[in-house]
């Protein structure tokens, strides 16, 4: 806690996680006026979430997420439902704001966060992009769990938690990062790091594929997502620090996009 004056009277203010807060004098008494900026929009190149009824990228972006008939708006729980089956699902076509690689072929910092909740407990697919030989997405089996991504050469890189199990009927908050100085992807699940796994490999090559965004299933038409979803958001040339997603976070109720 910090002391500041204001009009020579002492006001209280504290900065936590990015978030400022500030107080004013006025009439003899302190009035307390709550600023938040996190500064999280920065490079935050896609934001879909479901609280509009449907999932909108709300970025600016033109990220259009295709409902492909099967998923639906599940007002009780504000997250669009997806039921297990073939046409369950949203589409999003491929733009170079989603291709997680350099133009050089170098690697690239990237962030991406997930909001869901699984109702049944059989392996599915949450999300995929997959190209001709390139993939990445995320995963959920029984226990296990987690970021994946194949290249060419049909190397696999996975940052994951094994013989681990996220409760069903729960909303999970899950967050990857990946910094391009550091070998490392990092795996946060409800605001704390819960895994670091090292990559003897570069991502470029797997991370660069112009294939279809699929939501609530994988890119070959099986193991589809039975749960709710609430929001996917993917930052580029931005790894995410553990403070930063705690903030995301936020104690249990995590940011929209209009609170980043």
């Amino acid at each position: 806690m910090a002391e500041n004056c204001i009009n020579g009277q002492k006001v209280q203010g504290y900065s936590i996680a990015g978030e400022i807060v500030s107080g004013m004098a006025y009439d003899g008494n302190v009035v307390y006026s709550r600023v938040v900026d996190f500064g999280l929009k920065a490079n935050c190149v896609a934001c879909w979430e479901a609280s509009t009824g449907d999932l909108v990228d709300l970025t600016g972006n033109g990220h259009t997420a295709v409902n492909q008939g099967g998923a639906v708006y599940d007002s009780d729980k504000a997250a669009i439902y997806f039921n297990g089956q073939e046409n369950s699902m949203y589409k999003v076509a491929s733009t170079d704001m989603l291709h997680m690689h350099n133009d050089d072929g170098s690697n690239i910092s990237f962030t991406m966060e997930l909001i869901a909740a699984r109702k049944i407990a059989q392996p599915a697919y949450v999300f995929t992009k997959k190209g001709q030989y390139h993939e990445y997405g995320f995963f959920w089996y029984d226990n296990l769990y987690g970021f994946w991504g194949k290249d060419e050469s049909n190397k696999s890189v996975y940052g994951y938690v094994h013989g681990s199990t996220l409760p069903s009927h729960e909303f999970h908050h899950i967050v990857y990062t990946r910094n391009a100085e550091e070998p490392f992807l990092k795996q946060y699940i409800n605001g704390l790091e819960t895994d670091m796994q090292y990559i003897n490999f570069d991502i470029p090559s797997l991370m660069h594929n112009d294939g279809t965004l699929n939501i609530g299933t994988n890119t070959q038409g099986f193991k589809h997502f039975n749960g709710w979803f609430k929001q996917l958001a993917i930052w580029k040339n931005r790894a995410l620090t553990a403070e930063e997603v705690a903030a995301l976070y936020n104690g249990g109720n995590p940011l929209k996009y209009q609170d980043f």
